[in-house]
């Protein structure tokens, strides 16, 4: 299997724990000095792996369960790392859309496996047009 669809497959399992609901499945594959950022409650710098869990825990303590879809994936790779960029289309069980997330994520080959070393999300919250 080629890296780029190591890292995808990858990707998509720590994707599948979260979207069990459990906030902390998504860091399965993080190396321990992972580096992670979103809009929400991390503006600052979260490092370390054991921090991005206690971050996720609290933050996202509510998450439901839900299905998603990646959308307009592009996947790089730049000797041992591997950089995707996607679209977190999150949908409730019932169906019902959720709020969308733009991801950029950066995965390094550590010895022969391939760990997260950074997360980036953003959350895309769509513009008010001035009344």
């Amino acid at each position: 299997m080629k890296a780029i669809d190591q890292v995808i497959a990858l990707e998509r399992e720590a994707l599948d724990g979260w979207a069990s609901g459990k906030a902390e499945g998504y860091a399965i594959h993080a190396h321990p000095d992972l580096i992670y950022f979103d809009n929400l409650g991390a503006q600052e710098l979260v490092e370390g792996m054991e921090n991005v869990i206690a971050y996720a825990k609290k933050t996202f303590a509510e998450l439901p369960a839900h299905t998603y879809e990646m959308a307009g994936l592009k996947a790089r790779k730049y000797g041992d790392t591997v950089i995707l960029s996607y679209q977190y289309h999150p949908s409730l069980l019932d169906g019902s859309p959720s709020t969308k997330w733009a991801a950029t994520v950066v995965y390094s080959l550590t010895g022969s496996r391939w760990k997260m070393v950074h997360a980036n999300w953003t959350m895309l919250i769509p513009p008010q047009m001035p009344t």
